[in-house]
């Protein structure tokens, strides 16, 4: 184990309880107005907003930037991802009101002979031949799940559902609604399936859903390999910036004096004109008052406990994984070859870091450097580690490097020239069984113009479902505003 001779970097939102504190002695401003009032520039906050681009708006997002954990942090001015990094086309028998927005966004294209959307840019597709790599206990591989009878059985039985496991989820056909109510592994213990080949789905779980496949439900598990199918596989959508490219042509479609960032909604109140939201101006350190008729809560749905606390009980069942994610930036002296996705499990190590994503994969017109983002997914009860994370920051990056430096089969600590860690304490509502299927836009909240967006609306932790319900409630609440 080599000591750690770079310097480091920790992002947070850790102060957002110090603001809440000390604003009771903030100064207020004057009183703002608008029809709808959207909490939370996350994907489905700005596609909210930029479906209602025409109407009276705001959206307040507490950071300085928008994009939530579709976001991206620039090393030397080039940007890199911090979150989500790679999309898929979508199938004609996807849903098509994400496929029409992106469209109008000139992002994609139809393919009649595939009968799929593509994104238009192809500078941003990954080679085919260097998507991926794994190192499952010490030996390479080209897939996470060990090739063997049981693996081939186990893709037949997915491959039955392709076509019905759709986007978006609130699609879904009622005859696989079941699938919602038992885990994964209860599906499969009559699937033939053997301890390896539960090792690796449980991997690919954790990697996009957040936990094992005793966690979450048949409906998510299945949806994941039954939408993930070869030839979309050579299709993969991954800018240098991750799913920031999204976040950033969305919002340019939003007039920028309808975007607040750094406004933090501190809590919002009923009353018989619609609703009036007291928000902190983290900039300028003052309070202000904002009176709408409608509101769109992107946000986070924990937070409604303090925001909107009649909501909150719709939500109280939900799970969320915490994710961190490490970008070490490499001196130009480091030489290996390049895969964009790197799974590494080995046995012996319990920790939770699955791997990471190498920008010397990605388009190299954009960004010289080389970055690796590695990840790491902590359960649900572990979430306080990440809220003390000085006290176990360096633990992470020593187990990063140390890991990454098997995967290479080289010393790799001292070829790092910095690193920069980011905590996303509630990154990804766990899909458990019941989850999905649940649309809280049903509610006799939604009925008084209090509509919900983001993927922990009983959605799965998907770009396009982000996409998806963000346009839902825009319709929602342009309906209701008649």
């Amino acid at each position: 184990m080599s000591k750690l001779n770079f310097q480091y970097q920790i992002h947070t939102n850790q102060k957002i309880g110090h603001y809440l504190f000390e604003s009771t002695h903030w100064p207020e401003r004057n009183h703002l107005s608008c029809d709808i009032l959207i909490v939370g520039g996350g994907i489905a906050g700005l596609s909210a907003a930029a479906q209602l681009a025409d109407q009276n708006i705001l959206l307040c997002e507490l950071n300085e930037h928008v994009g939530g954990t579709a976001s991206c942090w620039h090393t030397h001015g080039e940007p890199f991802a911090t979150g989500a990094h790679y999309e898929l086309p979508y199938p004609h028998y996807f849903g098509k009101a994400v496929p029409d927005f992106f469209k109008s966004l000139d992002l994609v294209e139809y393919d009649d002979e595939d009968k799929t959307w593509y994104f238009k840019d192809e500078r941003y597709y990954i080679d085919e031949d260097a998507t991926e790599q794994c190192f499952v206990n010490h030996t390479y591989q080209d897939d996470i799940l060990p090739a063997s009878k049981a693996k081939r059985y186990f893709e037949r039985l997915m491959h039955e559902y392709e076509g019905g496991m759709v986007m978006p989820t609130t699609m879904t056909p009622q005859k696989l609604h079941y699938l919602n109510g038992i885990t994964f592994l209860d599906y499969l213990k009559n699937a033939k399936v053997n301890d390896k080949l539960i090792s690796g789905i449980n991997y690919k779980m954790r990697d996009d859903y957040g936990a094992n496949a005793d966690q979450v439900s048949a409906l998510a598990g299945i949806h994941y390999y039954s939408c993930r199918n070869q030839d979309y596989l050579d299709s993969i959508f991954s800018p240098p910036e991750g799913n920031a490219y999204f976040s950033q042509k969305i919002a340019n479609r939003i007039p920028s004096n309808s975007i607040k960032t750094q406004h933090l909604v501190k809590h919002i109140e009923k009353n018989t004109h619609g609703y009036t939201a007291c928000v902190l101006d983290l900039r300028t350190q003052t309070k202000l008052e904002i009176h709408c008729k409608s509101v769109i809560y992107a946000g986070l749905k924990p937070a409604l406990q303090k925001i909107y606390p009649v909501a909150y009980p719709l939500f109280e069942k939900n799970e969320y994984s915490a994710w961190m994610a490490i970008q070490f930036k490499l001196k130009a002296s480091f030489h290996a070859p390049a895969f964009w996705q790197n799974e590494i499990l080995l046995d012996e190590f319990k920790t939770p870091f699955l791997g990471f994503v190498d920008s010397a994969a990605q388009d190299q017109q954009k960004n010289s450097q080389r970055v690796l983002t590695a990840y790491f997914c902590f359960e649900p009860e572990e979430r306080q580690k990440l809220m003390d994370i000085e006290q176990h920051v360096e633990r992470y990056l020593q187990d990063a490097t140390d890991l990454m430096s098997l995967y290479f089969n080289q010393e790799l600590h001292s070829q790092i020239d910095e690193a920069h860690v980011f905590l996303h304490g509630h990154a990804m509502p766990i899909p458990a069984p019941g989850y999905l299927l649940n649309n809280r836009n049903k509610s006799l909240i939604a009925e008084q113009g209090f509509f919900f967006a983001g993927v922990d609306n009983g959605r799965l932790p998907l770009l396009f479902e982000a996409v998806d319900s963000g346009l839902e409630a825009a319709e929602l609440a342009a309906a209701f505003l008649g």
